[in-house]
């Protein structure tokens, strides 16, 4: 499922630490290395194809370093240009990859980007399977965390759905992904309504949730299914850190001005507030 994937990389420290976890995706057989170089930051005191040169030096450090973690088909690629963001969504496009991995810092998503010119802007822009690995994760890698969150990054997995068909749909995609040994599939209930209406909203989720999981054809993940209470993604932060999940899908929607206004909040928002890896996933007959 996800044979292609592309990697934007600033040479930093913590895109190393990053790069040791794609092999944990499932299915991995090639990866694409992206460096982006921004023409403001060549020196102008040094001949541009040198500095080119020693970028493409380190692109090669860096598939070293994947060839000793085991990766054998890896591509470089080169941009040169501001729109960082918007090199990455092309470069995913043309190369077809299935998957973009990337590291989110807490302050932003490269070294010296604004969280929103690049992170958000890849997350709204581009169709393809988008993983965020955070830094509060990655900065702080011991033995545990990476065994959970890199080689079995996909062995617990929390799925929130708003229950409408499309949701479901990819539900069902999801459980299908080599490696999901657990998949809980968990719904928030709406806010502000009354006892009653809290009850019937629950029992109609779960018959809802049920029915998708029974018709989920996989032999090897175990299904289960979630009501959750209260404020959406401060519920799913909790919840997935009580249940020691590996990591978080997020399904978004069409990109409708509203749901795309919805969708921005709620994703931006759980990567902000949750330390887990994120993946936003697009179905496959949509993206």
């Amino acid at each position: 499922m996800f044979e292609r994937v592309l990697f934007p990389t600033d040479f930093s420290e913590y895109a190393r630490m990053a790069m040791s976890c794609l092999a944990g995706i499932p299915e991995l057989k090639e990866i694409i290395l992206l460096h982006v170089i921004d023409p403001g930051n060549f020196n102008p005191v040094i001949n541009r194809e040198l500095q080119i040169s020693q970028v493409r030096e380190k692109l090669e450090a860096e598939r070293s370093f994947l060839h000793h973690l085991g990766q054998n088909t890896i591509k470089t690629v080169i941009h040169t240009g501001q729109n960082i963001s918007g090199c990455i969504v092309s470069t995913a496009d043309k190369e077809d990859v299935s998957i973009i991995i990337m590291g989110a810092k807490n302050k932003g998503l490269f070294e010296g980007l604004h969280l929103g010119s690049t992170s958000y802007r890849v997350l709204h822009e581009t169709s393809k399977n988008l993983l965020i690995l955070r830094s509060n994760i990655i900065e702080e890698l011991n033995e545990r965390q990476y065994q959970k969150f890199c080689p079995n990054i996909f062995s617990k997995v929390l799925v929130p759905t708003d229950l409408s068909a499309e949701s479901l749909k990819a539900v069902q995609e999801i459980a299908l992904i080599p490696g999901i040994h657990e998949l809980i599939v968990c719904y928030s209930l709406p806010r502000g309504i009354t006892e009653s209406e809290i009850n019937k909203a629950r029992d109609e989720a779960l018959k809802q949730l049920e029915t998708t999981c029974q018709e989920i054809t996989s032999k090897d993940a175990l299904i289960r299914v979630r009501i959750l209470e209260g404020e959406p993604v401060e519920e799913i932060r909790r919840y997935a850190q009580e249940s020691d999940v590996s990591l978080i899908c997020s399904i978004p929607h069409g990109k409708g001005t509203i749901d795309e206004i919805i969708y921005g909040s709620f994703t931006c928002d759980l990567i902000a507030r949750t330390n887990h890896p994120i993946l936003i996933y697009h179905s496959q007959n949509t993206s």
